[in-house]
Protein backbone atom coordinates (compact mmCIF):
# COMPACT_ATOMS: atom_id res chain seq x y z
CA UNK A 1 0.00 0.00 0.00
CA UNK A 2 2.90 2.30 0.76
CA UNK A 3 4.30 1.68 -2.70
CA UNK A 4 0.96 2.53 -4.29
CA UNK A 5 0.77 5.80 -2.35
CA UNK A 6 4.38 6.58 -3.27
CA UNK A 7 3.72 5.88 -6.97
CA UNK A 8 0.56 7.97 -6.81
CA UNK A 9 2.43 10.90 -5.23
CA UNK A 10 5.25 10.52 -7.74
CA UNK A 11 2.74 10.62 -10.60
CA UNK A 12 1.12 13.74 -9.11
CA UNK A 13 4.52 15.44 -8.79
CA UNK A 14 5.42 14.51 -12.38
CA UNK A 15 2.07 15.86 -13.61
CA UNK A 16 2.54 19.08 -11.65
CA UNK A 17 6.05 19.50 -13.10
CA UNK A 18 4.76 18.91 -16.64
CA UNK A 19 1.91 21.39 -16.11
CA UNK A 20 4.36 23.97 -14.75
CA UNK A 21 6.70 23.46 -17.72
CA UNK A 22 3.78 23.79 -20.14
CA UNK A 23 2.62 26.98 -18.42
CA UNK A 24 6.16 28.40 -18.52
CA UNK A 25 6.47 27.51 -22.20
CA UNK A 26 3.12 29.15 -22.93
CA UNK A 27 4.12 32.28 -20.99
CA UNK A 28 7.46 32.35 -22.77
CA UNK A 29 5.77 32.08 -26.16
CA UNK A 30 3.32 34.85 -25.25
CA UNK A 31 6.17 37.08 -24.08
CA UNK A 32 8.10 36.33 -27.24
CA UNK A 33 5.09 37.20 -29.38
CA UNK A 34 4.50 40.41 -27.42
CA UNK A 35 8.16 41.36 -27.85
CA UNK A 36 7.94 40.65 -31.57
CA UNK A 37 4.82 42.79 -31.87
CA UNK A 38 6.45 45.61 -29.91
CA UNK A 39 9.49 45.46 -32.18
CA UNK A 40 7.29 45.63 -35.27
CA UNK A 41 5.42 48.61 -33.85
CA UNK A 42 8.67 50.36 -32.96
CA UNK A 43 10.08 49.72 -36.43
CA UNK A 44 6.91 51.05 -38.03
CA UNK A 45 7.03 54.17 -35.85
CA UNK A 46 10.70 54.69 -36.71
CA UNK A 47 9.88 54.49 -40.42
CA UNK A 48 7.11 57.06 -40.02
CA UNK A 49 9.36 59.39 -38.04
CA UNK A 50 12.12 58.95 -40.62
CA UNK A 51 9.72 59.95 -43.41
CA UNK A 52 8.56 62.95 -41.36
CA UNK A 53 12.17 63.95 -40.79
CA UNK A 54 12.93 63.74 -44.51
CA UNK A 55 9.90 65.92 -45.26
CA UNK A 56 11.02 68.47 -42.67
CA UNK A 57 14.53 68.46 -44.17
CA UNK A 58 13.00 69.21 -47.57
CA UNK A 59 10.94 72.05 -46.13
CA UNK A 60 14.01 73.44 -44.39
CA UNK A 61 15.99 73.33 -47.64
CA UNK A 62 13.22 75.24 -49.44
CA UNK A 63 13.17 77.87 -46.69
CA UNK A 64 16.96 78.20 -46.78
CA UNK A 65 16.84 78.70 -50.55
CA UNK A 66 14.12 81.32 -50.15
CA UNK A 67 16.17 83.13 -47.50
CA UNK A 68 19.21 83.19 -49.80
CA UNK A 69 17.11 84.68 -52.61
CA UNK A 70 15.68 87.31 -50.26
CA UNK A 71 19.17 88.16 -48.99
CA UNK A 72 20.34 88.67 -52.58
CA UNK A 73 17.36 90.90 -53.33
CA UNK A 74 17.93 92.85 -50.12
CA UNK A 75 21.61 93.26 -50.98
CA UNK A 76 20.62 94.64 -54.39
CA UNK A 77 18.16 97.04 -52.77
CA UNK A 78 20.85 98.24 -50.36
CA UNK A 79 23.33 98.76 -53.20
CA UNK A 80 20.75 100.73 -55.18
CA UNK A 81 19.91 102.88 -52.17
CA UNK A 82 23.60 103.71 -51.71
CA UNK A 83 23.88 104.69 -55.37
CA UNK A 84 20.65 106.71 -55.37
CA UNK A 85 19.93 107.97 -51.87
CA UNK A 86 16.34 108.99 -51.29
CA UNK A 87 15.50 112.48 -50.07
CA UNK A 88 15.67 112.97 -46.32
CA UNK A 89 12.66 113.05 -44.02
CA UNK A 90 10.06 115.72 -44.53
CA UNK A 91 11.27 116.24 -48.10
CA UNK A 92 14.52 117.92 -47.04
CA UNK A 93 15.68 120.50 -49.49
CA UNK A 94 12.56 120.26 -51.63
CA UNK A 95 10.20 122.31 -49.56
CA UNK A 96 7.71 119.45 -49.62
CA UNK A 97 6.29 117.59 -46.68
CA UNK A 98 6.05 113.84 -47.10
CA UNK A 99 3.02 112.30 -45.41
Amino acid sequence: EMEIAELDLKAKVDNAIMEQEAAQHKASMAASEATGNALLEAESLMNLKSKDLEEKKGELKLLEDKIQRLEKVWSSVEEESLKNPSPGPEGEGTGETIT
